[in-house]
């Protein structure tokens, strides 16, 4: 009985350590081919490599086409994002998530298992602000006993 216990306790320890895998070779020729990219700066070649519409946070717009994307690459890619993923090694630094798809560090970066980017979970110092002043402008149009709220916490989307 005893056994049995500390059995289960050492597996149950043991599951938490155990949350990815590392990135198989051909998970990884990808990620050095979307890391030399964003080095690079090959906007247009990272635009293929995208799964549309790349959500952002409400009430940010999400990024809905290749063109859209080109044209708002500078305010999702700004040199803090950059030097994460150039600067990141992918071997170490991406985890393959099964089902989920290859996550660069803690989830800032997703990409599904045929190399297409489908989340960036990281808001730049552009897009911060942005949300903020469309907060601020959300907040003109409502009645002033239900205006000063911080942030929204529950949007619906259509779909």
């Amino acid at each position: 009985m005893k056994t049995r216990n500390l059995f289960l306790a050492l597996l149950i320890f043991c599951s938490g350590l155990i949350d990815a895998q590392d990135v198989k070779a051909d998970y990884q020729k990808l990620v050095k081919s979307f890391i030399d990219n964003v080095k690079s700066d090959n906007k247009e070649v990272i635009a293929d490599m995208i799964l549309y519409p790349l959500e952002r946070e409400y009430p940010i717009p999400d990024i809905t086409d290749k063109a859209d994307f080109v044209k708002r690459y500078d305010e999702l890619f700004d040199s803090t994002l950059k030097n994460e993923i150039s600067s990141s090694n992918p071997e170490k630094d991406w985890s393959d998530m099964g089902l989920r798809g290859i996550m660069l560090n803690h989830g800032s970066i997703w990409m599904d298992v045929d190399g297409r980017l489908t989340a960036v979970n990281y808001q730049s110092k552009f897009e911060i602000d942005l949300k903020n002043k469309l907060i601020a402008s959300q907040k003109k149009d409502l009645d002033s006993s239900i205006a000063f709220f911080l942030e929204t916490y529950l949007h619906f989307r259509n779909g």
